[in-house]
């Protein structure tokens, strides 16, 4: 999970640079990934954001968050201890 948020830190920081007027180049280096895949990303998405740039809140829950409480109930685990193990709120 932790390389997926790694990812979705460098996709940001690269939608981040096209949006301050950086070629795809430019863009890719500062982000931190390869030039094939900031060209793959923009091609992809046609040049616009897939992604919300401005930084997360911590009122949502992420992807991971959310497997992590699918897995949680699964296992019958109370909505209070999956909470307090993700550091959130159970009613959030």
């Amino acid at each position: 999970m932790a390389r997926t948020a790694e990812l979705q830190h460098q996709r940001r920081a690269f939608w981040t640079g096209i949006r301050d007027g950086l070629p795809t180049v430019a863009a890719a280096k500062r982000s931190g990934v390869s030039q094939a895949r900031g060209f793959r990303w923009f091609r992809e998405c046609g040049g616009v954001s897939p992604v919300e740039l401005s930084e997360p809140t911590g009122r949502y829950l992420d992807l991971a968050e959310r497997e992590e409480i699918a897995c949680g109930l699964e296992r019958g685990e109370s909505l209070r201890a999956i909470g307090r193990r993700l550091g959130r709120s159970g009613s959030t």
